[in-house]
């Protein structure tokens, strides 16, 4: 991501799908590096907790971390003004609470 940043080739969006426990392991510091690249990177992010459940007749719930690059316009349509309930999950609002770097609080 880093190289080609400085080749000019950054992708305007990047999305990161891994299993919920990425959100707590090693106390957190996994997803505040993860959070931390993507925000020095040039990203602005958020992420959800999906669960298969809503889809198919199975419960799989993973994160996405959906990446934007800061100077691509993002819809305010799909802007969150705060966790909503059903993506966000409490786990998932307390690691972002850690961080600043999040698209709610980078408007």
């Amino acid at each position: 991501m880093k190289a080609l940043g400085e080749e000019d080739r950054a992708p305007r969006m990047i999305v990161l799908e891994n299993v919920c426990g990425a959100i707590t392991s090693h106390d957190g510091k996994d997803f505040a590096a993860i959070s931390a690249a993507l925000s020095n990177g040039g990203y602005r992010f958020g992420a959800v907790v999906m669960n298969a459940v809503h889809f198919l007749p199975q419960s799989r719930p993973r994160l996405f971390i959906i990446a934007v690059r800061k100077s691509s316009p993002i819809p305010h349509t799909i802007v969150a003004n705060g966790p909503e309930v059903e993506w966000h999950s409490s786990t998932l609002v307390e690691a972002y609470s850690k961080t600043c770097s999040c698209v709610w609080h980078c408007k």
